[in-house]
């Protein structure tokens, strides 16, 4: 079920994973912000661990610990969106 509630933590923080992850794929700062504190769709995502929400925008998922303000990762929402990015980043 969808939880279209957007309250963000009182602080995010990148975790080295998720600054890490965002840099390899090219995925702007400003990309992350969006999709943390103005989101189309969030989630709960028990697959990255407890208190995990998935918040997505545009192309781009940023995966957060709710209890602490961890970003955890960032990901793209569709293979085609990251085989565009890709293409883009090594052209």
């Amino acid at each position: 079920m969808f939880d279209q509630t957007h309250e963000p933590a009182p602080t995010w923080h990148l975790t080295y994973h998720a600054r890490k992850r965002a840099a390899e794929r090219g995925i702007a700062d400003a990309e992350l912000l969006r999709a943390l504190n103005q989101p189309d769709v969030t989630y709960e995502q028990s697959d990255y661990g407890p208190n995990r929400q998935m918040r997505q925008r545009d192309g781009i998922g940023v995966v957060v610990d709710q209890s602490t303000g961890a970003i955890i990762t960032a990901v793209f929402r569709s293979q085609n969106y990251w085989l565009a990015q890709k293409a883009r980043y090594h052209a």
